[in-house]
């Protein structure tokens, strides 16, 4: 699958200082990449958010108009993205807290993006990219 994919199946490598660190304790690679991997979260949460507000404008012109066999894939549509809004938010505050399921769930969530061509392959990379800067360690 790639470089990453050990980390999420491999249940011996955690996050390095993960839970209880005062940022002094990362280096500031480290920071730079935890920073950046939440802008990437923050930009899709937007777009998201975005995406919800057209997907209920649907749905209202759905219901107002009447049931067609495109209403269907209209409430499809809306569900979709608060679903991935839901997981990027989860996500989000796993890497806030610094705990390795925020992480893992993240790159989970760049794997996913990158099938979303075009902004997501690009934000997906971006993130995946990012995460791989975090210090990562094997329990010993």
């Amino acid at each position: 699958m790639g470089i990453l994919s050990p980390l999420l199946t491999d249940p011996d490598i955690i996050m390095s200082k993960q839970i209880n660190a005062s940022p002094e304790d990362y280096s500031e690679i480290e920071q730079a990449a935890f920073s950046n991997a939440l802008s990437v979260h923050y930009i899709v949460l937007a777009l998201y958010a975005i995406g919800t507000l057209g997907g209920a404008i649907l749905l209202l012109i759905a219901l107002t108009t009447g049931f067609t066999d495109d209403s269907i894939l209209k409430l499809s549509l809306f569900g979709i993205p608060p679903a991935l809004f839901t997981l990027h938010f989860i996500a989000v505050t796993g890497l806030q807290k610094r705990q390795p399921w925020g992480y893992r769930l993240s790159i989970a969530l760049g794997y996913f993006m990158i099938i979303l061509f075009p902004f997501g392959t690009v934000l997906g990379v971006l993130l995946l990219l990012q995460l791989s800067r975090f210090g990562v360690t094997r329990k010993e």
